[in-house]
Formats: structure tokens, sequence, C-alpha cells
């Protein structure tokens, strides 16, 4: 076979063996690549695992949390209730008194007794009185129920406790309806324009 020939012959082989790289055939993987891409993938199923149990986890923790909570609530609630009890106890027992004939004096005297008595219920759950009067008007604690002229009296300081408020570990449960003092019209000040004005708000 002449030079030419195994040439041409080679020429026309060359393509062929291109070929697969021109086409995009994937390269086979060597066994370091195999093996790292095979613990990537374990990993990841670890990790997606681990992720599942942490959203388990905190799902159960919020169910728990909130069922704690709602035992926590009913059993306070029961406890106050308990407390409450021998305050009502006594306030059906001086109506019992009352249809008899009882001197003024011993009804105001039960009567004092049994606020007292409520009173250190509320005491010991941490409910205290709003005191108002004499204060200067605070719309936080305060409800303005009008405004007057007073004599002698500051304006803008409550007067007048219509309705006691309480509160709960320092937060408003009811707020106080007052009356406001106001300056005379000719010489009216602003301390009490502000409190008329939050009153009013």
């Amino acid at each position: 076979m002449s030079e030419e020939t195994r040439k041409g012959e080679a020429a026309a082989e060359a393509p062929k063996e291109a070929a697969p790289a021109a086409g995009g055939a994937p390269e086979a993987l060597s066994p370091e690549e195999l093996a790292q891409l095979k613990r990537r993938a374990e990993e990841r199923d670890k990790l997606f695992e681990r992720l599942q149990r942490a959203v388990a986890d905190l799902d159960n923790f919020q169910k728990r949390a909130k069922r704690d909570r709602q035992l926590a609530e009913d059993a306070a609630l029961r406890q106050f209730v308990k407390d409450l009890l021998p305050v009502i106890d006594d306030m059906e027992r001086l109506d019992a008194a009352l249809s008899g004939a009882l001197p003024v004096d011993d009804v105001r005297t039960a009567v004092r007794l049994l606020r007292d008595k409520a009173r250190s219920v509320f005491g010991a759950w941490k409910i205290e009185e709003i005191e108002a009067a004499g204060a200067p008007f605070d719309p936080a604690f305060h409800e303005a129920v009008r405004f007057e002229e007073f004599a002698g009296a500051l304006a803008g300081a409550v007067v007048e406790d219509m309705r006691r408020g309480y509160t709960l570990r320092g937060e408003v449960l009811r707020a106080s309806q007052v009356v406001v003092a106001k300056a005379p019209a000719a010489g009216e000040t602003p301390a009490a324009e502000n409190a008329e004005n939050a009153g009013e708000e």
C-alpha cells in the first residue's frame, strides 16, 4: 500500500474518532468523582431528615406550649373563683340577715367588711385600685365624665372619683370615671384645656 493511500485512510478515520467528543456524549466519571457525588447525596438526605425532625419538634412544642398556657390560665381562674367564693357566701348571709330588722350601723359595718374582704382577694391577685381623687388627670388611667369649675382646685386635677378603676400587675383593667376641675372661663389654663382635650379623645 502506497504512502498516499495510507494517509487517505487515516484522514477518513479521523473524524469518526473525534465524533463522540463533538457530539456531546457524557464523559465517564472517575471512581473518586462518583464517591464524592454519593457522599453529597447522603449528606443532603441527612440534612433533609434533620430539617423534617426540627419542623416536627417545633410544631409539637408550639402545641404543647399552647396547651400548657391554657391549663395555667384555667388553673388561675379556678383559684381566683375559689378565693372569691367566701365573699359571695358572706354576701348571701348578709342578704338573709337583711330580711330581719338590722340596725343601719350593723348593715354598714357588714358591707364594709365585705368590701375589705374583696379587696384582700384583689390584693392577693395583684389587682389594685387606681387612686384618682386629687391626682392630675391622666387619660391612661382616668376617663373624664365631665369638667367643672371647683374653687381651690387646680385646673386639670381629678376632684371626684365616680367609678373606681383597677389595674392588674400595673396594667389597666378598668379606667376610673372621674370629674376633672377646670379653671373659670375667664382664666382658663392650658392644663385644664389639655385635660379636657384628652378626656374628649
